[in-house]
């Protein structure tokens, strides 16, 4: 395996080591505060986090844009500003004529102004960050009621979600995530559902939160493309700060001392969680293969159920690690080739 592959397969692994082990700071947190005001500081220190890989970036792009412009002799780009200095003024879209931009993001629609990717840009941060945060507030309200390593499980559903939400937005589903679906639906079976046939409220709210997760893929699916990733998450976070911040408010007593107790859990699941693990993936994922990608990041669950057995002394029942493996299968099968289950059937054959 060449060097550099094996580099970003780790770097991925790392990043789903750190979102997993995000939920056993994320439930203890909730011993000493609210899930509303912890998640207003979280994205805030997450926000803040993606400064320096956005400077780093257009450092990187102002570089490039500038010796190709004295290789080719072109004219100063009157979008991205470049000056003869060789620095680029940062801006939240992608030039629509020029195809030097963030590594993550691909070059614009040519018929589409600065203007109308600044729209883009803002109303799709927005809604993308409106679906992100509710998502993740789920995940904390429910992890005051459950398990780190239960909701490490669960949450991890969000990948099977995701192409059945995707036939709203007139996606073609396979057959592989369809047998994905039965298995997942199976392993939440023993996982969330007791021998009374009873489920916890806390199960039950981060199973909801897979719904948003999976619709903010979609959107993120259909806009982050035109504009710069990074800045785009950046944004999202700022306004799940804004928002969780107004709740907070309202429904809870945030003070100082409280937000004291947890520095720890917020500089792990707002630094590592959202500025290094998502630098990570951005800088992995241009020298990964995307399904084997998929798959490194779905052992997030993996490192999230071993973080809550590890330091937080959880115990997961013979059922419910019935349950967690089943999802894993599950997790596993929908990011599946179509033809999979195609090609497992002609060699069973043979």
């Amino acid at each position: 395996m060449e060097k550099r592959v094996l580099a970003s397969n780790i770097m991925l692994v790392t990043a789903a080591m750190i979102w997993g082990f995000s939920f056993v700071f994320q439930r203890a947190a909730m011993e000493h505060i609210g899930p509303f005001t912890f998640n207003a500081c979280r994205y805030l220190l997450g926000a803040l986090s993606l400064i320096p890989v956005i400077r780093l970036n257009d450092r990187k792009i102002g570089k490039k844009s500038y010796n190709e412009r004295d290789l080719c002799d072109k004219e100063i780009d009157p979008v991205n500003h470049i000056e003869p200095s060789g620095v680029i003024e940062p801006v939240d879209v992608i030039s629509p004529v020029n195809n030097i931009g963030p590594v993550d993001a691909v070059k614009s629609d040519d018929t589409l102004s600065v203007k109308e990717l600044r729209k883009i840009m803002i109303l799709g941060s927005l809604a993308c960050g409106f679906f992100n945060w509710a998502g993740s507030m789920l995940v904390q309200v429910g992890l005051v009621y459950t398990a780190a390593s239960k909701a490490a499980f669960i949450g991890s559903l969000y990948i099977v979600v995701v192409p059945i939400i995707g036939i709203f937005f007139k996606k073609k589903t396979t057959r592989t995530v369809w047998f994905g679906v039965v298995i997942a639906v199976l392993g939440l079976y023993f996982l969330c559902i007791t021998e009374d046939f009873y489920i916890s409220f806390g199960d039950l709210v981060i199973f909801m939160s897979t719904f948003f997760f999976a619709i903010h893929i979609h959107l993120i699916g259909m806009v982050a493309v035109k504009v710069d990733g990074i800045r785009f998450v950046r944004n999202e976070a700022f306004f799940s700060v804004l928002w969780s911040s107004l709740i907070a408010f309202v429904f809870e007593d945030p003070n100082l001392a409280s937000v004291i107790k947890v520095v720890i859990p917020l500089i792990f699941s707002g630094i590592l969680a959202v500025g290094v693990a998502y630098a990570l993936q951005v800088t992995a994922q241009k020298y990964t293969n995307p399904d084997i990608a998929a798959l490194l990041m779905s052992s997030e669950a993996f490192f999230g159920a071993v973080g809550g057995v590890l330091f937080l002394q959880e115990i997961l029942t013979p059922r419910e690690l019935l349950g967690g493996i089943l999802v894993m299968t599950a997790v596993i099968i929908a990011q599946l080739p179509k033809d999979f289950l195609i090609r497992i059937t002609s060699l069973i054959r043979k």
